[in-house]
């Protein structure tokens, strides 16, 4: 019975009471989960909306600088739903537009998944709002070993910054091996989990320059800047190794997801399926 929508007073009251609760504490509300999933939600169209709005006014009355979220749509069939959501009257009632990463055991999946979403924001009235990732990993794709999870992991995170996804959530730290756990099986961070810090520390505080683009040997590159001159690629092929790929002039270090430094030589370095950054030098950490 949780797929049904409830009578619609004992919803507002519901809002009404979290809210009240939460107020400035919550800042953000993702409305539903999932609705275009039969397992999550077995309403009618008309009536999400319905909920939305009523949600939306409740929210805002209650703390006004609070942001609400569209539904979480997931799948191939998300954008679909929330086209529908938008055009019939959703838009009015959501300040984010969200959606569920799930697309495939290849990361560069995502790009024609975002892509999806944004063409159908653009069209049904939610061109001015950002883009939010609010769950997504891997999800139970045949993902492979933790050396595939680690590097799924990194590019996951920047091939969404390079498609102007304002914020990604990582389902789940601490949830089983197939939906995105980063933790080992004793104690301590899994591969996947040390290349999220390390990931983090190659793109929070930079500035993306170009975005990330591929050539025609499967190459992927992503530029980025930090003051005081320092610039980076983050470089990987997930369909080959090539051992001599050649730097720009002024490279001196890469760095890999384990976190090890390693300096360049002869101008040229190993890349393969793991992304790595390459910099000029390494910036105050």
């Amino acid at each position: 019975g949780q797929c049904a929508a409830p009578s619609l007073p004992a919803w507002d009251q519901y809002v009404t009471a979290m809210v009240t609760n939460a107020a400035g504490r919550i800042h953000y509300w993702e409305l539903w989960n999932e609705p275009n999933n039969p397992q999550f939600y077995c309403g009618d169209m008309a009536t999400m909306v319905t909920m939305a709005q009523h949600a939306y006014g409740i929210i805002k009355s209650i703390d006004p600088s609070a942001k609400v979220l569209s539904p979480g749509t997931q799948g191939s069939a998300g954008p679909a739903w929330l086209g529908a959501f938008l055009a019939g009257g959703g838009s009015s009632a959501v300040d984010i537009v969200a959606f569920h990463g799930y697309a495939s055991a290849n990361a560069e999946d995502l790009n024609a998944m975002v892509s999806s979403y944004r063409t159908v924001a653009n069209a049904k009235g939610g061109s001015q709002m950002p883009l939010w990732d609010t769950e997504g990993s891997w999800g139970d794709s045949a993902i492979g070993d933790d050396a595939h999870r680690a590097a799924f992991l990194a590019k996951y995170f920047v091939l969404q910054w390079s498609q102007g996804v304002e914020r990604v959530v990582w389902y789940a730290y601490d949830n089983n091996g197939c939906w995105g756990r980063l933790i080992g099986t004793a104690a301590g961070l899994s591969a996947a989990g040390v290349a999220y810090g390390e990931t983090y520390q190659w793109t929070v505080g930079a500035t993306l320059t170009k975005p990330c683009s591929v050539d025609g040997n499967g190459t992927w590159t992503c530029s980025l800047t930090r003051p005081g001159g320092y610039h980076a690629e983050v470089v990987w092929n997930s369909t080959r190794d090539v051992g001599g790929y050649a730097v720009p002039d002024g490279m001196a270090e890469y760095r890999d997801l384990a976190g090890n430094s390693n300096p360049i030589a002869n101008g040229v370095v190993p890349v393969g399926n793991s992304p790595i950054l390459i910099e000029t030098g390494a910036p105050a950490r």
